[in-house]
């Protein structure tokens, strides 16, 4: 039986078996997977039509013309300026009319760039060669006086040497009253998406590559380029793990009610199992990790969703007295600070707890704010003091020294001070350190208090070794050898 999109289509929890639609002309078009979605507007398939692999995108809502025709228009304007992108085989409705139909046709042997790189390591050779094609292939739409507005790895596609790029909905024309202003924002959306350790490494050499598939004589300041890319990368985080997690998405879901806002994480996402499952201060009367009277701390074991039981921490931040409660309840409670900020690390590519709920009371029409609780899956690792005091290994000691040492680097480099750096904080799962305990946790719009921040937490991290003057030793050598800037580690006493 051919159809229209079904629910099953889509929400199945296990391998679902796709309807086939119908288009205008009445060809089949049979999906095998389901690729992409964007819930109410936007699905993407792999699919067969005519007896021809294909990729299918529907669209559908009150404005999924406008969308498809959108789409439609950037993938015209890249083959008329000679940019690979994937032919458009057919561009219809269903029958039942319900949603608009993009087919392109599948590019043999490609693999979308998001998926190399992430199997790529760290800093790799190979990783540097996509960078300096997708740096390259962002050049030509430039030269084309166009631009990707939605830059993200996932939107290209890589075959052997040629890259292929995706979405035609989010190509533009620059505009021609800054465009050379535009076209270095629009690179640094770009570079951005790499890894900030890469970055500070590859970044003269990727912009050579940019002036040089531009044709330029005279390269943009190294400083300018550092400074979009900060800046777009602090506006991307911020629209997500301050806003975006706040609300229903994608990655969460979110209830309010009277007296309380709850989000769950979407891989837990039936929350009413979570609002049952979680008798929060039921659970705290038992035995906990700590109890005072700023936060309480204890473990439950349920079951979320798709999920099978598993043991959470769930963290409660307590109100001290009448006029601490008044003096919380305006501003964001620390709760809220923990949930955003696990957000942003994990977004950031900085190993930390992996949030699962934030529930806040909420009082007079929900403007103010009670006790609230942060949920997060527990992590079976040894604290980063328990590791050191246990590896008598001297090769394995210097190499958690070495990823301890990148991670604060990395967090300097992203202008992040976590506000708490004793070695309890830091669990080492898998020979690497993780990052919990994230309420005291932000990331600084100016360098100057970014730099004074993040002495503060050096400071703090050596004190964890200071009757170890072997260990202390080492770790100073290696903050001064991964260290470009070595003004942090004088203010921090680093020597």
């Amino acid at each position: 039986m051919v159809s229209a999109i079904s629910d099953t289509t889509v929400h199945s929890e296990t391998s679902p078996v796709l309807a086939p639609f119908m288009l205008a002309d009445r060809s089949i078009l049979k999906p095998i997977r389901l690729v992409r979605e964007v819930p109410g507007k936007r699905q993407v398939f792999q699919a067969i039509w005519h007896d021809k692999p294909v990729y299918a995108k529907l669209f559908f809502g009150k404005q999924a013309e406008k969308y498809a025709q959108r789409d439609l228009e950037g993938i015209q304007q890249l083959l008329a300026a000679r940019i690979l992108t994937p032919e458009v085989l057919t561009y219809q409705v269903l029958t039942d009319q319900s949603a608009y139909v993009l087919v392109l046709k599948e590019i043999s042997g490609a693999a979308n760039a998001e998926q190399v790189w992430n199997a790529l390591a760290l800093g790799s050779s190979l990783r540097l060669q996509i960078a300096t094609q997708l740096i390259r292939e962002v050049a030509q739409h430039h030269k084309a006086g166009l631009q990707q507005t939605d830059l993200y790895l996932k939107n290209f596609l890589l075959q052997d040497d040629r890259v292929f790029t995706l979405d035609g909905d989010g190509i533009r024309p620059l505009p021609k009253h800054n465009e050379g202003q535009s076209a270095l924002r629009n690179l640094a959306a770009l570079l951005s998406k790499f890894d900030v350790l890469e970055i500070v490494k590859w970044l003269p050499q990727l912009l050579k590559t940019y002036g040089d598939a531009r044709g330029w004589q005279t390269l943009p300041r190294l400083t300018l380029l550092q400074h979009l890319i900060a800046v777009h990368r602090c506006t991307v985080t911020n629209a997500y793990a301050d806003k975006k997690v706040f609300r229903t998405c994608t990655d969460v879901q979110v209830h309010r009610s009277q007296g309380q806002f709850l989000a769950v994480v979407s891989a837990y996402r039936t929350v009413m199992d979570v609002q049952n499952a979680l008798m929060f201060d039921q659970c705290l009367q038992v035995p906990a990790f700590k109890s005072g009277n700023t936060c309480t701390v204890g473990l439950l074991t349920a079951s979320f969703g798709a999920k099978d039981a598993q043991k959470i921490v769930i963290k409660r931040y307590n109100v001290k007295s009448l006029w601490h409660g008044m003096m919380r309840s305006f501003r964001k409670t620390r709760a809220a600070a923990s949930w955003s900020n696990a957000h942003r690390l994990r977004l950031l590519g900085v190993p930390a707890i992996q949030p699962v709920s934030l529930l806040e009371q909420r009082y007079f029409l929900n403007l103010l704010r009670g006790k609230s609780y942060f949920l997060s899956e527990y992590i079976e690792a040894p604290t980063v003091d328990i590791v050191f005091a246990a590896e008598t290994d001297k090769a394995k000691r210097a190499e958690l020294v070495k990823q301890l040492v990148e991670m604060f680097y990395r967090l300097y480099l992203l202008q992040i001070s976590h506000g708490d750096m004793k070695a309890s904080n830091i669990m080492i799962v898998d020979g690497k350190p993780l990052l919990i305990d994230l309420d005291s946790m932000q990331q600084h719009r100016f360098g100057l208090m970014a730099k004074h921040q993040h002495a503060r937490d050096l400071r703090r991290f050596m004190r964890n070794w200071q009757h170890d003057e072997a260990l202390s030793n080492a770790f100073k050598k290696v903050f001064k050898a991964v260290y470009a800037d070595h003004q942090p580690l004088k203010l921090a006493h680093i020597h």
